[in-house]
């Protein structure tokens, strides 16, 4: 079986011969490199979201590590379009988690305990 040659790309001056090429010489996760660039075939918007990407691979809360936004959202009981939101607001994720965390209303045998 004969193997595919990669697309070529140009990205600040340099030819690579695929993308795979190109996310190991950045060390850019390839999947959202690729993805975003067959979408807009445009090399750089596709660096930008990968490394976007790359950054947000861990999110450190309070010492403990979380793969996604998502983990962190289980693991407290609240939704993650709540700690979202907060975010979009200007809030770090630990500042909206507090926030969030200091607003919540706890039930217990029907009781409501809040500040």
């Amino acid at each position: 079986m004969k193997r595919r040659k990669g697309h070529q790309v140009e990205y600040q001056g340099k030819k690579y011969d695929s993308l795979s090429e190109l996310s190991k010489d950045l060390e850019l996760p390839y999947s959202p490199l690729v993805h975003k660039y067959y979408r807009t075939k445009d090399v750089d918007k596709a660096v930008k979201i990968a490394q976007r990407a790359k950054e947000a691979e861990t999110y450190v809360v309070w010492g403990r590590k979380y793969k996604s936004v998502s983990m962190i959202a289980n693991e407290y009981g609240i939704k993650r379009s709540t700690i979202f939101k907060k975010m979009e607001q200007g809030n770090t994720l630990e500042e909206a988690l507090a926030e969030i965390l200091k607003k919540e209303v706890i039930f217990f045998k029907e009781k409501n305990f809040s500040d």
